[in-house]
C-alpha cells in the first residue's frame, strides 16, 4: 500500500472558512470497517473528510454554537427527565411507557451522535472528520432514526390492542412481548443503516462536504454515488 499527499484548498465557496489542510489519500485494493474486508479494486480513497463550516464570521459561528447548544440541552434533559419519571412511578410501568422509554433513549444517542460533532466543529477552525468516524456516525444515526420510526408503529399498534382487544391485552402485549419487539426493533434499524450507509466505502478523491447541504447527500456525492 502506498500513499501520497493529496493538498486541498478552499477559497471560492461562500461558506469556506479558508482552511488550508493537507489530507491523505491512500492507494489500496480493500478497505476494513470492523474488520470486514470489502474488494475495492486499484482505486484511490480517502482518509478523512474536510467540512466547509456554515459560516465565514467567527461571531456567527459562536450564535449558531450557543442555539445548538441549548437546543441540544433541552433535548437531553427532557429525555432524560421522561426516563426517570417512567422509572420512578410505578403507574407508568405499562407497555406505551416502555416503548416511551426506548425512544427516548434513541433520540438522546441519535442527536449526540450529530450534534456533538457539530458543537466541536463550530468551535475549531480545522473541521475534519476520519472517514471510520464519518462511517461510524452515519450508520449509528441512521440506525437509530429507523428504530425510531419503528417505535412510532410500535407503539400505535399497542393502542390498537388496547382499544380493540382490551381483554386481550395483557396476554398480547406481555413483557415478553415487549422485549422481544424493543430487541427487533433495534436489530432491523442496525441491519437496515448497513445498507444506507455502504456506499461510502468506496469514497474516491473529492472528499470536501458542504455543510449547506445535508450531510448524507453530501457524502453521497463524493463517493460517485
Amino acid at each position: 500500500m502506498s500513499e501520497a499527499p493529496y493538498n486541498c484548498q478552499i477559497l471560492s465557496h461562500p461558506s469556506s472558512l479558508h482552511l488550508f489542510l493537507d489530507s491523505r489519500i491512500v492507494h489500496c485494493r480493500t478497505v476494513s470497517i470492523f474488520g470486514i474486508s470489502f474488494p475495492m479494486g486499484n482505486h484511490t480513497t480517502v482518509t478523512e473528510f474536510i467540512f466547509l463550516g456554515l459560516a465565514d464570521s467567527a461571531k456567527l459561528q459562536v450564535m449558531i454554537f450557543l442555539l445548538l447548544l441549548v437546543i441540544y440541552t433541552l433535548t437531553m434533559v427532557g429525555n432524560a427527565g421522561k426516563i426517570i419519571l417512567i422509572k420512578i412511578q410505578y403507574q407508568l410501568h405499562t407497555p406505551m411507557y416502555f416503548f416511551l422509554t426506548n425512544l427516548s433513549l434513541a433520540v438522546i444517542f441519535s442527536s449526540s451522535t450529530i450534534i456533538g460533532k457539530m458543537l466541536a466543529d463550530l468551535l475549531f477552525e480545522q473541521k475534519v472528520i476520519s472517514f471510520i468516524g464519518c462511517f461510524v456516525q452515519m450508520y449509528v444515526f441512521i440506525a437509530l432514526a429507523i428504530s425510531e420510526c419503528i417505535l412510532f408503529g410500535l407503539m400505535a399498534y399497542d393502542c390498537y390492542v388496547a382499544i380493540c382487544n382490551p381483554l386481550l391485552y395483557p396476554v398480547i402485549i406481555s413483557s415478553t412481548v415487549c422485549l422481544k419487539m424493543i430487541t427487533g426493533t433495534f436489530t432491523a434499524g442496525f441491519l437496515n443503516s448497513f445498507i444506507h450507509t455502504s456506499y461510502i466505502i468506496s469514497v474516491c478523491g473529492f472528499n470536501v462536504i458542504h455543510c449547506w447541504d445535508w450531510k448524507f447527500k453530501s457524502v453521497w456525492t463524493v463517493s460517485g454515488g
